[in-house]
């Protein structure tokens, strides 16, 4: 997957990230989430920007919180 560093990415897009992994990998939300953070942003938040990496974290959360 090709990502820009000047754009900020969604929660909407870390969401339907997370289901395609999800879906694709059959891996749970937790391992999707560890894997996301390690391959995406290489475990370094600020790879892509504050504001993408708490869009990362809403997106889990939000998932988390319904998965409950």
């Amino acid at each position: 997957m090709v990502i820009k560093n000047g754009s900020t990415l969604s929660k909407d897009y870390f969401k339907s990230y997370f289901k395609l992994r999800m879906n694709t990998l059959g891996c749970t939300l937790v391992e999707a989430r560890e894997q996301t953070n390690s391959e995406f942003f290489s475990e370094n938040a600020d790879r892509f920007g504050e504001e993408t990496y708490n869009n990362f974290c809403s997106a889990y959360k939000e998932m988390k919180e319904k998965q409950e």
